[in-house]
């Protein structure tokens, strides 16, 4: 990748390993550390963007409160928009237990537990 750099640093703001050779340069940066070996295991947070990210924090908190019906919804839906089935009835089952009779996602949950049954 080609930089244009007014400045010559060593250590800049692009890490301790990156060096420019002032005016229009090439950008050489030291790669970060990885495995040491081809036998190494690199472990992959199970958080972050996305689904599963998402996912993984819904299960916390309802983990931390069990009864907390805006993840259990949430977790249901999630659970369905990624084709596991099984999961999201099983989302869907817990919040109707816990849901407050006159919850309004209440028909919703009821219909997305049905459409899961067939």
């Amino acid at each position: 990748m080609l930089l244009k750099a007014g400045l010559s640093t060593e250590g800049s703001a692009f890490g301790p390993g990156a060096r420019t050779n002032g005016g229009d340069t090439n950008l050489q940066a030291t790669p970060a550390p990885g495995p040491s070996s081809a036998n190494e295991v690199v472990t992959i947070p199970q958080s972050g963007s996305g689904a599963t990210g998402r996912l993984a924090e819904l299960n916390g908190r309802i983990a931390r409160n069990p009864r907390d019906v805006d993840a259990i919804f949430e977790q249901a839906e999630l659970l369905r928009s990624l084709q596991r089935p099984g999961d999201a009835a099983s989302a869907y089952r817990h919040f109707l237990a816990v849901a407050a009779k006159n919850d309004p996602r209440e028909a919703d949950a009821r219909a997305a537990l049905s459409a899961l049954k067939k």
